[in-house]
């Protein structure tokens, strides 16, 4: 048990951060790429003063996205909140309250970006090429949704996690028992060293065991407001300056 369980240990957390760093890279950056990506296209190709207006639906359609997306995977419906940051209309949030399934809302908000687009690079007659890019930006933000959804909503094997948590614990009983006989041992002959080994070695081997188990559970789900989540308010906070900065 000695030997094996460090290793299982191991590979469970290396799965975990995987699963994470994977959500971080390969998701939620590419939604944020897409929107810094596709607000560059619109005001290098719409930049005339006719479009104004625009290009500032596209940047509040393409913040409200996010704010959808995190919502979704918060489980959290608040489609009020977007109206009262000025994001969507009372009637859009309306038409957006219509779906149910809180995942559907950021890709919807990405077709109506994609559609905007489309109509008015059309109408001012931008070469294909462009509009072609914008609809890749559009697809791989929803690509990144869609990746958000698949980790949040198939976890890690339930028995797997079982096993390697009984493990643990079972490491963890055995060494407090054999700890408790050692002890039993030493301190009736005074044997200081043995005491003091025991005890931190016993201390230190099963906090770190049991803070791994806590931490590969707590970042499972990155998008919560705990400690070691994603720090969604500073991701848009960057988005939002860069978007600013561009339009």
């Amino acid at each position: 048990v000695n030997a094996f369980v460090p290793l299982a240990l191991a590979l469970f957390v290396s799965i975990t951060l995987n699963r994470w760093w994977s959500l971080r890279t390969c998701a939620l950056a590419k939604v944020f790429d897409s929107l810094a990506n596709t607000c560059m296209l619109v005001a290098s190709e719409l930049s005339d003063d006719k479009w104004i207006d625009l290009r500032e639906g596209i940047m509040k359609y393409g913040m409200a996205s996010v704010e959808l997306l995190v919502q979704a995977a918060r489980e959290s419906g608040d489609v009020q909140h977007l109206v009262q940051l000025d994001l969507l209309t009372d009637v859009e949030a309306e038409f957006m309250a219509e779906y149910r399934l809180l995942w559907q809302r950021p890709m919807v908000v990405w077709a109506w970006i994609m559609h905007i687009i489309t109509d008015a690079m059309d109408h001012d007659k931008t070469p294909v090429p462009c509009r072609q890019a914008v609809i890749g930006q559009c697809l791989h933000a929803r690509d990144g949704m869609a990746t958000i959804n698949m980790h949040l909503d198939t976890q890690l094997p339930f028995a797997y996690v079982h096993l390697i948590t009984l493990l643990v614990n079972v490491q963890n009983l055995l060494m407090a028992v054999t700890s408790g006989l050692k002890l039993a041992t030493a301190i009736p002959g005074g044997n200081f060293f043995v005491i003091i080994q025991q005890v931190l070695t016993t201390g230190i081997i099963v906090f770190c065991y049991q803070a791994l188990l806590t931490i590969s559970y707590t970042i499972e789900d990155p998008f919560g407001d705990d400690v070691l989540d994603f720090p969604i308010r500073a991701y848009k906070a960057y988005v939002a300056s860069i978007v600013d900065a561009m339009m």
